[in-house]
């Protein structure tokens, strides 16, 4: 059997030429036209599609498929593996008497990052070469390179073997169809030859099939941040005091200095190192993290850390202090830093804008990274059970029917070429079936980048923390302007998607209502079957591609999410009013019909891979709280738009439904008046 891995099919005998005619104000409002296609368009197909176009249209601008239909089908199938390495942890914990699922799969994933660290510091034998890591580290890295501009950002700052693995133009910086041949098909356990392993245990000095089960007697090594001893000593990742290293509650004291310490001490020690190289670097050449990425925010990243830290560089008590003696000074906790960055020189208080909490929340957790991974795995946790349960992962599938991996890649490019003609300030909620395209072209870090600039003009975020209200809006902008440029539903799952609001569109409705049969629904005329289907089996792969949304405490976010719930509501009635009377589109009613039975996106918080309601409980890093389960996922142009401030906060606790509930601090409220607008 045959494992994807390859170029992928690039013919076909029909070519996509759009003609694409920008409006001014930024926003087409004239359809892409199809040529001549083999089926006829203006019926409803229950054809499967079979192969791509030979190019695309970005814009102004064609192109041969920026994503391979056998890149795709390799990335599924290790998604698949990597859910069955979450049964297998679970399951396993369940037999011996371990964690409960949700605490066995998050000390899991605490030890899967540590096991990545060792691996990055210590590569030398490149994994396209065939030197993979095991599974747990490369779900790690997956996730990782999810994050593409804090990906390009560490490479560029602190971790450069993160740009020694882009080594060459083709091969993904993430070797997919490697790991997809080397799985056992039936277990999809990963199958490697013995000196691929003996090179992963010698370099990282651990083995290469890491315990499912953890006990108290796992230990690893650490260091006190809190003195320049470099002191290694044994911690264990679990302690009954709930004080061990995967444990919320870690706290540790230095057998050198006598320091008692946390996870958070980690992240202020990161900060202090940084800003100890930043002072002595010429200017321009060092950036703190979440100021370097995209480099069109390089010019004005200087003034924020000048606004933040301008004690350090100037003459005065700090601008003296070490790395170490800064941390001290700030008592090696984040809050501190931010009291006495928002204090000007005489005292008087000054507002500290959200840019600087987002700078500053790259530093609140341990590790050399600027995002914290045990987070960013498990928000990729509802992503991949969709994937699941769509029987995606399944080869099989994939081999029996192609057609939805061809249409994913389809609509991925017809995404990217709505972005490229809209707006610079609009932002876009991909479908789950645009997000596995999207995903898998970011697993070639470098094409990405180039391609993202070459045909859109800007590097393209991948923002996966976004608060509930802002993704509601960012769906329905979506859905009207992929109508408005191609003429066909941008879903069909049985969301709720705003009606076309052009006069045409409102014409066209009456005329449809007029000519259908009053004892069935109108059947669609669908004009591009190659980004749209009626068919009822590939109907969820439209669902928008929600990871977890954020339930906001602070009340002003209350206010947005209340009323973005009762537009909704008032959109559905209105729907529903439509569908009755015979106004609706046969679209429409198709959409109605199958929303009776189908959960609306973004109606409640998704759970964390549906292990738990509780997303870290007792286990994972405190200080990672902030920004580890909020947000679905939405196309920043510029890296900043509709981010929530994860920093701003200093505690989160989880509700029913998983998701993290965003709370501040009583000790300082008054310090972050007027952060979140």
């Amino acid at each position: 059997m045959q494992v994807p891995g390859g170029v992928g099919n690039r013919t076909c005998p029909v070519i996509f030429r759009f003609r694409p005619r920008r409006a001014f104000g930024g926003i087409s409002v004239n359809l892409q036209i199809a040529e001549k296609f083999p089926h006829h368009a203006e019926e409803h197909e229950s054809h499967n599609l079979r192969s791509l176009p030979e190019t695309f249209s970005i814009g102004f601008k064609h192109t041969s498929p920026l994503v391979s239909i056998d890149e795709v089908k390799a990335h599924l199938l290790v998604l698949g593996a990597f859910n069955k390495l979450k049964l297998r942890v679970t399951h396993a914990n369940a037999a011996n008497g371990g964690l409960e699922a949700q605490d066995a799969w998050t000390v899991f994933l605490c030890r899967a990052v540590h096991r990545f660290q060792l691996w990055i510091e210590s590569v030398q034998e490149l994994p396209q070469a065939g030197y993979l890591p095991p599974l747990d580290v490369l779900m790690v890295w997956h996730s990782y390179m999810l994050n593409p501009f804090i990906y390009e950002e560490d490479s560029k700052r602190m971790i450069p073997r993160l740009a020694e693995l882009e080594y060459a133009k083709r091969p993904p910086t993430f070797p997919s169809g490697l790991v997809a041949r080397s799985l056992n098909l039936e277990t999809l356990e990963l199958n490697v030859a013995k000196d691929v392993r003996d090179v992963f245990e010698y370099n990282t000095r651990q083995a290469f099939d890491m315990p499912l089960v953890t006990s108290t007697g796992d230990t690893l090594a650490i260091t006190c941040p809190c003195c320049e001893k470099h002191v290694v000593f044994e911690w264990p990742w679990l302690m009954t005091d709930g004080t061990g290293w995967a444990q919320r509650q870690f706290a540790a004291r230095c057998p050198a200095c006598n320091s008692k310490f946390d996870h958070e001490a980690y992240g202020v020690r990161k900060l202090c190192n940084e800003l100890d190289i930043w002072r002595s670097s010429r200017a321009g050449t060092f950036f703190l993290a979440g100021t370097a990425v995209p480099e069109s925010i390089q010019n004005t990243s200087g003034l924020f850390m000048q606004q933040i830290f301008r004690g350090i560089a100037m003459d005065g008590e700090l601008s003296k202090l070490s790395a170490v003696g800064l941390g001290r000074k700030f008592q090696w906790k984040m809050e501190h830093i931010i009291i006495w960055s928002s204090t000007q020189p005489g005292g008087q208080a000054i507002q500290v804008v959200r840019r600087i909490y987002r700078i500053l929340s790259h530093y609140r957790f341990p590790g050399p990274f600027s995002v914290e991974l045990t987070g960013a795995v498990m928000r990729q946790a509802s992503f991949i059970q969709k994937m699941f349960d769509l029987g995606w992962t399944k080869f099989d599938r994939l081999e029996q029917d192609p057609s939805m991996v061809l249409r994913s890649i389809a609509r991925y490019h017809a995404f990217l070429d709505m972005i490229e003609v809209s707006s610079d300030a609009l932002n876009f909620t991909p479908t789950l079936d645009i997000d596995l395209a999207w995903h898998t072209h970011q697993l070639n870090a470098k094409s990405y980048r180039v391609d993202t600039v070459r045909f859109i003009h800007r590097p393209l975020n991948h923002d996966d923390r976004v608060e509930e209200g802002e993704m509601t809006h960012a769906w329905d902008v979506t859905a009207q302007t992929w109508h408005r440029r191609f003429g066909v539903p941008y879903s069909v799952c049985g969301c709720l998607i705003p009606e076309p609001d052009s006069s045409t569109s409102r014409a066209l409705r009456g005329i449809q209502s007029k000519l259908a049969h009053n004892d069935h629904d109108p059947v669609p005329k669908n004009k591009r079957p190659d980004l749209i289907t009626a068919d009822h089996g590939d109907q969820d792969a439209t669902h928008p591609s929600e990871h977890n949304s954020v339930v906001a405490q602070d009340s002003s976010l209350r206010e947005r999410q209340t009323a973005s719930r009762t537009k909704h509501d008032e959109s559905l009635a209105r729907r529903q009013k439509h569908v009755t009377k015979g106004k609706a589109d046969a679209w429409t009613v198709l959409q109605h019909r199958r929303g009776e039975k189908h959960e609306e996106a973004f109606s409640k918080p998704v759970s964390y891979w549906g292990v738990s309601p509780q997303p870290y409980g007792n286990f994972g890093f405190g200080g990672a709280s902030c920004g580890s389960g909020n947000g679905s996922v939405v196309a920043s142009q510029d890296g900043r738009a509709f981010a929530l401030s994860q920093a701003a906060c200093s505690s989160a606790a989880a509700n029913d439904w998983g998701s993290v509930i965003f709370s501040f601090n009583p000790s300082f409220n008054s310090q972050l008046c007027g952060v979140i607008p």
